[in-house]
């Protein structure tokens, strides 16, 4: 582990060799962090949580910068562009299938997949149907530029009628001008469209026919993401107020023990801020933040994207969100990137137990002996905060305050 303000922590840290420049230091400790609050561009900064009325108090304690803004999303009348589509393999069919694989963004995450699982095909071998066999499904969203759409959809391991093994994603493809304003409140936004597509994913599980799949596209294709930037942020102020900090320590191993939550805590504000002091420009690799069993994925989907956001700000980057729903003894996982990944980090977001240097792990990085004795707020460790109080008081610790 490198100490404080040197190369950032080999291991779960570290970029891959394949030709990539080692990253500057993406954490930082207690006694470097004095002016990181001016570098980290988001949210301001208060003693104590304060609701703030009215539109604007909303969108500066949100971290949501204006210079992202054109035409309002909120004036505009026309009905959003929204695809859905398919490919890969499924049991009810005899071999690769495609649907609807039509504009470029959707061509562009097929390529990535494809790109991807070659790569891992060509590092597992032969042992490449038991090892997918084995992985998580993921769920994504992928939030569009100016010029682009949205992303969300899942992939999950799947085979066809013959038994050959290959991932099938399913791609809902949404045209989202609030999230090109306001890329922190995707989650949120697009929550409804979150639930119809693990609803899907326990559809395919038990597909009997080749008209299965039209019957879950078409149900997909019905369902809408909020649009209005009022509702939107006040759907997320609404949800934070109602669940309680408890929930995440609750449903994470290991974190009944308060020594625990402090190097958590002090671990994520150390590294986002380490990350607005570099410069997005220079960060490559992914953020793996854990999601806890004991609460609806999204709340904390939308709450690390949020407490992200308060420190990075919303300008300069587009979110590559990836996630798991917890299985079995493993947590759950939300994997953050700031810009698009080359196809080689399909294995990372598949397989968490690679340590390879594309993710930094930030459950195991809290686990550093530098995280120790970090000053954290005395609230924080315990279970009563909603999760409002815990953005404001996350934000801020470790900046002077007690």
């Amino acid at each position: 582990m490198a100490a404080h303000g040197h190369e950032r922590p080999t291991g779960q840290g570290c970029l891959p060799a394949q030709g990539r420049p080692p990253p500057q230091p993406a954490a930082t400790g207690p006694a470097d962090r004095a002016g990181s609050a001016a570098a980290a561009g988001g949210a301001p900064q208060r003693r104590g949580w304060a609701r703030t009325d009215g539109d604007e108090g909303l969108n500066m304690w949100f971290g949501f910068g204006n210079d992202r803004r054109r035409d309002p999303p909120q004036n505009r009348t026309e009905t959003p562009a929204q695809e859905v589509a398919w490919f890969g393999k499924l049991p009810t069919h005899a071999d690769f299938i495609r649907h609807n694989v039509s504009g470029r963004e959707i061509k562009s995450f097929e390529n990535w997949v494809q790109d991807g699982v070659a790569l891992m095909i060509r590092n597992h071998g032969e042992q490449w149907s038991s090892r997918l066999s084995g992985l998580r499904t993921l769920g994504f969203l992928h939030v569009g530029s100016e010029d682009s759409h949205t992303l969300a959809g899942v992939v999950m391991p799947s085979r066809d009628r013959s038994g050959r093994s290959y991932p099938f994603s399913l791609v809902v493809s949404r045209h989202l001008p609030l999230l090109q304003e306001m890329q922190g409140l995707a989650p949120m936004a697009c929550a409804e469209l979150i639930a119809a597509l693990d609803e899907a994913v326990q559809g395919l599980r038990h597909v009997q026919s080749r008209d299965g799949i039209q019957v879950l596209g078409e149900r997909l294709a019905r369902v809408e993401c909020e649009r209005d930037r009022h509702r939107a942020i006040r759907e997320v102020m609404a949800r934070f107020e109602q669940r309680r900090l408890g929930e995440l320590w609750a449903g994470l191993p290991g974190m009944e023990d308060p020594a625990a939550r402090s190097a958590l805590v002090a671990a994520i504000g150390s590294t986002l801020r380490g990350i607005a002091r570099r410069g997005m420009g220079r960060v490559r690799w992914g953020l793996r933040f854990p999601l806890p069993a004991s609460a609806p994925a999204v709340d904390f989907i939308q709450f690390w994207m949020q407490l992200t956001v308060s420190y990075l700000g919303d300008q300069g980057w587009n979110a590559w969100l990836y996630w798991a729903h917890p299985e079995g003894e493993a947590p759950g996982m939300l994997c953050l990137l700031f810009h698009t990944p080359p196809p080689s980090y399909l294995a990372a977001l598949v397989e968490p137990e690679r340590d390879d240097g594309s993710m930094l792990d930030l459950l195991a990085e809290s686990r550093q002996e530098m995280y120790a004795e970090s000053p954290v707020h005395e609230a924080l460790l315990r279970d009563e905060p909603t999760l409002m109080e815990a953005l404001n008081l996350w934000r801020v610790q470790g900046e002077g305050r007690s």
